[in-house]
């Protein structure tokens, strides 16, 4: 008996902790001005020419065979990494458009449905293009197309951009 009364206090302090910081978390999720320090740099145009075919076309037809697969191995790498940064980028932006969702400004809530929508569709399109640059990598060859994830997450990072212009107080002329 005396274990249950001990354990109690612990399980209360234990959710007033996680309460907390739940709290704090979404918080920071919430601050527009936080939004791009928790957001990492993406090189789109670097992306694209890792994934472009026709850089891989002639990569294939200026190199050996051995070492065209060694390189395009690489390029898939790397492009799987760009790949998980916007994934990454657009959970930060799905939790902003959440939050945005919530406003009491109407445009704001609607521009934060618009926003969490396309930052889901870029999450699906993330795991779509990693699903493919993984057997790439294994199957030299393979194709990749990541020109809908590319265009998807500039929408993205535009609606968030909107959003964020929203919230900026106006100043005076």
């Amino acid at each position: 008996m005396s274990i249950l009364w001990m354990s109690v206090p612990v399980a209360l302090l234990l959710l007033g902790l996680l309460w907390f910081a739940a709290r704090r978390h979404g918080d920071r999720a919430n601050a527009a001005g936080d939004l791009s320090a928790r957001l990492r740099p993406v090189d789109l145009e670097s992306f694209q020419n890792l994934v472009d075919p026709a850089e891989e076309e002639f990569l294939r037809s200026h190199l050996p065979r051995s070492e065209f697969r060694a390189i395009q191995r690489e390029r898939l790498r790397g492009a799987a990494e760009y790949v998980s940064t916007v994934s990454q980028n657009a959970a930060v932006l799905l939790r902003f458009g959440q939050a945005a969702r919530a406003s009491t400004d109407a445009a704001t809530a609607a521009a934060g449905r618009q926003l969490t929508e396309q930052a889901i569709r870029v999450r699906i399109l993330s795991l779509r293009a990693l699903l493919e640059l993984r057997v790439g990598i294994v199957l030299p060859g393979t194709r990749v197309s990541a020109s809908r994830l590319i265009n998807g997450y500039q929408q993205t990072r535009g609606l968030a951009t909107s959003i964020s212009r929203m919230h900026q107080p106006v100043q005076a002329a």
